[in-house]
């Protein structure tokens, strides 16, 4: 069932059980200065203290510790999902997206921020230079198990995922997400 955006936004900052927790949005380009000011609006609005990591930033240690260490949330937002991926090895952020996780913080994923939580995606990253109608199954981070992929009905993956699942170890779970819909991962339990 698709969900109101806002009942969404509410429970990540739920999912952090703390009145004003601090809110880390990762920006992988310099379209994510301007989709951050939006970002910071909703989630300020819901008492989030909001930080943004810009990808000129990624190169300073000292600073994506420090924002690491204070988040109670992060904001993985959409996009090209082999770049951010090869943004985020090369820059050792995936090392600390892992140690927030183990820590407990909330990941809050969209398309491509979502593929980078599972151990691999549907994923448009190259949509001119792939085969009329076939999407790449990218490699994310193995933070939660299985193959997922965002924008589902309203694009060609649901042809592409059993393919992509051929490929993948017996029993794997895949995650058809629709437009304006959410799955919330808490512990060993899906929603």
């Amino acid at each position: 069932k698709p969900y109101n955006v806002d009942e969404i936004n509410k429970k990540i900052v739920e999912l952090a059980n703390k009145k004003h927790p601090r809110l880390l949005n990762i920006g992988f380009n310099i379209r994510s200065d301007y989709y951050y000011s939006f970002i910071k609006k909703i989630f300020s609005g819901l008492g989030c203290q909001c930080e943004y990591l810009r990808f000129n930033e990624f190169d300073n240690t000292k600073t994506v510790e420090s924002k690491f260490k204070r988040a109670d949330i992060i904001f993985l937002p959409g996009g090209n999902t082999l770049n951010y991926m090869k943004q985020v090895r090369k820059f050792g952020l995936d090392k600390y997206i892992i140690d927030a996780a183990k820590r407990g913080v909330v990941l809050s994923g969209i398309s491509a921020g979502a593929i980078m939580c599972f151990d691999a995606g549907c994923s448009d990253s190259r949509k001119n230079e792939c085969e009329s109608g076939k999407f790449l199954k990218v490699a994310g981070l193995g933070l939660e198990k299985g193959l997922i992929a965002p924008h589902f009905s309203n694009s060609g993956r649901p042809n592409d995922l059993p393919r992509m699942l051929k490929g993948c170890k017996k029993n794997t779970v895949a995650f058809g997400i629709d437009e304006r819909a959410a799955l919330v991962i808490e512990d060993d339990s899906y929603q």
